[in-house]
């Protein structure tokens, strides 16, 4: 049973001045915090535009068409900071902002900078344990309470190398809890690139029913990501020059 939905958090606002010096500092502080609240506030319109999430999807995963199995159900970018996209085998109803599946999904990110009070690397590291476990219910990571890695291994996507690992447990998604299987992975097109983290989940009876296109196959894990490419030939370009 769907839980809640806890508010987000609001960015907090600097204050008290101690002199001029403090006080111009501040000043910067407040314009920079109303930038990210304001881009903030963009990237939740955007998400609620079913025609601006698909966009935003098909920019993220440079794919000409969403695989007809899916549908994008979140896809958020904030210029500079963080770029999120979930699909879902259920598409988002109208006037519905919980998204919901029936058998799979997949989520992707990307972070720029430091995050989760780590650098890029060790979220990285801390992104592909097999067992990953929010505070609270999280209704757009999908965790792994109990997971242990089925296998893990290097995979190449996109003209870049790429981690991952297959991980079976009890998976939390969207508010539903249950027996399941993920394939965490990692897509870095340069050493200094930000990496596309990603995850394919599943319900533990998909992978019964066709495990030869579960998320503990890596062959499956490459074909579902066949018509994404995370690393175009301008990024590359960019990240290496």
């Amino acid at each position: 049973m769907e839980e809640p939905q806890k508010s987000e958090n609001m960015l907090d606002k600097p204050g008290g001045i101690l002199g001029l010096g403090c006080l111009i500092i501040i000043s910067i502080a407040g314009v920079a915090a109303f930038v990210l609240s304001w881009l903030g506030h963009e990237m939740l319109q955007a998400n609620e535009d079913p025609a601006m999430r698909e966009q935003i999807a098909k920019t993220f995963l440079h794919a000409e068409t969403i695989p007809a199995d899916l549908s994008p159900v979140v896809a958020m970018s904030m210029r500079g900071t963080m770029e999120l996209v979930i699909l879902s085998d259920q598409p988002l109803r109208e006037n519905e902002d919980t998204p919901h599946f029936t058998n799979q999904g997949l989520y992707f990110m990307r972070v720029q900078g430091a995050s989760m009070g780590a650098m890029p690397g060790e979220f990285e590291e801390e992104f592909l344990k097999p067992q990953n476990t929010a505070d609270g219910n999280d209704y757009l990571v999908p965790s792994m309470r109990d997971g242990y890695v089925y296998e893990s291994g290097n995979f190449q996507h996109s003209g870049a190398q790429a981690k991952f690992v297959s991980v079976r447990g009890t998976l939390e998604v969207f508010g539903w809890r249950g027996a399941g299987i993920q394939n965490r992975f990692s897509i870095q097109c340069s050493k200094i690139a930000t990496p596309t983290l990603g995850v394919w989940f599943m319900k533990d009876r998909g992978a019964k029913e066709n495990y030869d296109a579960s998320p503990l196959v890596i062959e499956a894990l490459k074909n579902r990501l066949a018509n994404f490419n995370f690393c175009p030939p301008e990024t590359k370009t960019e990240s290496e020059g």
